[in-house]
């Protein structure tokens, strides 16, 4: 929830007349709808009179396989039209062919990838973020976790334990400690992507940060209004958890921890194609 909150607000930010997202990574399409009844809320002359949205597919990973038979598409729709927003969604069959919905000039593009990149091998990172920025995107946001341990295998495994600990504790708390079908379903799959993360690559802040860099893109910060949402939500929900303030010049986009690691979703934009907003 927090990671889309932040990227939703991201995204909000953009001032655009027509505003194109693709999602690739993992999504049921469950985030849409606030950033969809948040753009109905924008000042008059912010919000865009038309939204796309284009889903692109990947290979199976944690959290991404719905019920059978689920398509989100016709609830999307049908709550853009309760709201009065134009909304159009398109499916590609990957990531090269979303090149061919790429064709209106007056649109805002943001590429949207959550949870993708930390279940692929390095060089297949480093192939995506490229072929992401041969998009021309305005906007990149990507959601990850920062599980970057002390480079042993112990330390690796330290780091992601803690953060399945983390995880389970911010369950407990957003189901009130109440046992349930929909706790039980995402605390598998969490225990599911730590153990496949095992045999990947551990992937901190720094190393997201450099590779998006070494591809061309640079860090934006988040706005004001979209820091405050965060915080909202998570004391809304448990207050155990902070946001610190990163001093650090480099540190544009603000990490959300609770006393360690935690999800991170910091914003880029493509270093080659400069635009006012965020």
């Amino acid at each position: 929830m927090l990671p889309n909150t932040l990227a939703n607000a991201a995204i909000s930010q953009l001032a655009s007349p027509a505003l194109h997202l693709i999602d690739i990574g993992v999504s049921h399409g469950v985030r849409w709808p606030t950033l969809l009844e948040s753009l109905t809320r924008m000042a008059a002359g912010r919000a865009p009179p038309s939204v796309r949205l284009t889903v692109v597919a990947t290979p199976p990973v944690p959290f991404s396989a719905s019920p059978p038979g689920y398509d989100f598409s016709p609830h999307l729709l049908r709550y853009a039209k309760s709201i009065k927003l134009d909304l159009e969604i398109g499916r590609a069959a990957s990531l090269d062919s979303a090149h061919g919905f790429c064709t209106a000039p007056d649109e805002a593009l943001v590429v949207c990838l959550q949870f993708l990149l930390g279940h692929v091998t390095a060089e297949e990172r480093t192939d995506i973020i490229r072929r992401v920025k041969d998009l021309k995107p305005q906007l990149v946001v990507l959601s990850e976790l920062d599980v970057g341990g002390n480079g042993s295998a112990a330390g690796e495994f330290t780091a992601r334990l803690e953060l399945l600990w983390q995880f389970l504790e911010s369950t407990h708390a957003t189901f009130k400690g109440r046992d349930g079908k929909d706790r039980r379903f995402l605390e598998a799959e969490a225990g599911t992507a730590v153990a496949v993360a095992a045999a990947r690559e551990a992937v901190g802040r720094e190393g997201w940060r450099d590779r998006m860099t070494a591809t061309g893109f640079e860090q934006v910060a988040f706005g004001g209004e979209a820091v405050e949402s965060a915080r909202s939500l998570l004391r809304k929900y448990d207050n155990g958890w902070e946001s610190p303030r990163r001093r650090r010049r480099r540190e544009a986009a603000a990490p959300w921890r609770c006393g360690g690691k935690g999800s991170r979703c910091p914003s880029a934009r493509c270093g080659r194609r400069r635009s006012s907003g965020s």
